[in-house]
């Protein structure tokens, strides 16, 4: 490939095959794998025209800087939270991300988390495979005893963007009456697809049986669930996020769990990651279901986050406007006409 196309940088990774070929002619495509915004070098940031990142880098303000001739700052994958989009409004660089590649997979991740809450599948596993034999009715009523029925409970919902609407979708399958807490939405949404919208986080939580959280980690949104709106939550509510970890104060689930105030917690995502069950606020807090921030996967959705990603940068390359961006996270506050076309 020609030195002289445009110099794309994958930031947290070294496997580029997919980003390459879907360039292929476009730009020339580097992977580094750094993690720290100090360890890309200088000589590439300041060539790079586009950046693409995966969740394991912040693009602060002195990376941004850095990126003298970048247009487009691209994550594959939903979440931003990792990069300054202040400074890159400043700066004129446009901040993409991929939000629809995991949307089946996530909301299928979460309603298995949800069953497993419901059901006590994998606590009722553990006790098979460490040897435990079931000889009659008192056995597994014993084991089973966290099992509860499905249909007539509420499930509700934090956030009914793409994700939540298509949980929604499924959980009314299996019975759920389904509300949802959300500002941001249009009116109609909640008529559209057959669900209920409360006025307010505190209704939500008081009228859920099961939580399901799908919104953006933000500063309004960091910690939503608390001690204080726990207060306000059933006896023995179940709580699972797919989302964000910061959506939760650890400290807080965890003393909810062992007074027994949450019946149970499924997270796919921690405030500190990697997350075991012997580390952090939530060390030996009982029925926990901890999944390592995969319920986004699947071969064909790694494919199609990458290929859209790297399909964004290329519009930034060889389009004539920002306007031909698509998910374009801060259009709004970008200087006027100050994106680097």
């Amino acid at each position: 490939m020609s030195s002289s196309l445009p110099l794309v940088l994958v930031l947290d990774s070294k496997d580029i095959e997919i980003e390459k070929k879907t360039l292929e002619g476009v730009a020339r495509v580097v992977g580094l794998d750094k993690h720290a915004p100090a360890e890309v070098p200088d000589e590439l940031a300041n060539e790079a025209i586009g950046c693409i990142v995966w969740h394991t880098i912040d693009v602060d303000e002195a990376l941004m800087k850095r990126l003298k001739k970048c247009r487009i700052v691209c994550r594959t994958g939903a979440g931003f939270d990792r990069i300054d989009l202040k400074t890159a409004s400043t700066l004129g660089i446009a901040v993409c991300n991929t939000p629809a590649y995991g949307t089946e997979e996530v909301a299928d991740s979460a309603m298995s988390l949800i069953l497993n809450l419901y059901r006590w599948t994998l606590w009722i596993e553990r006790e098979v495979a460490a040897g435990r034999e079931f000889h009659d009715i008192s056995d597994v009523m014993e084991v089973a005893s966290g099992s509860r029925r499905i249909r007539g409970k509420t499930l509700g919902l934090a956030g009914v963007g793409a994700i939540g609407t298509a949980l929604a979708l499924r959980a009314k399958a299996f019975g759920f009456h389904v509300i949802f807490y959300d500002p941001y939405v249009p009116d109609g949404v909640h008529k559209s697809i057959g669900i209920e919208q409360v006025d307010t986080i505190e209704e939500l939580f008081r009228r859920s049986d099961c939580l399901s959280l799908h919104c953006p980690l933000t500063p309004g949104t960091r910690h939503l669930v608390n001690e204080a709106h726990l207060k306000h939550a059933r006896d023995g509510i179940f709580l699972v996020n797919t989302s964000r970890g910061g959506l939760v104060d650890e400290v807080a689930l965890a003393a909810a769990l062992k007074s027994g105030k949450v019946g149970g917690a499924a997270l796919d995502v921690q405030e500190t990651e990697p997350c075991t069950y012997d580390m952090g606020a939530l060390k030996g807090a009982p029925r926990l279901i901890l999944t390592p921030h995969s319920g986004w996967y699947s071969k064909e959705a790694m494919v199609e986050s990458r290929q859209t990603a790297a399909k964004q940068v290329g519009l930034a390359i060889s389009g004539s406007s920002a306007q031909c961006l698509r998910n374009w996270i801060n259009k709004r506050d970008c200087v006027p006409d100050g994106c680097r076309w």
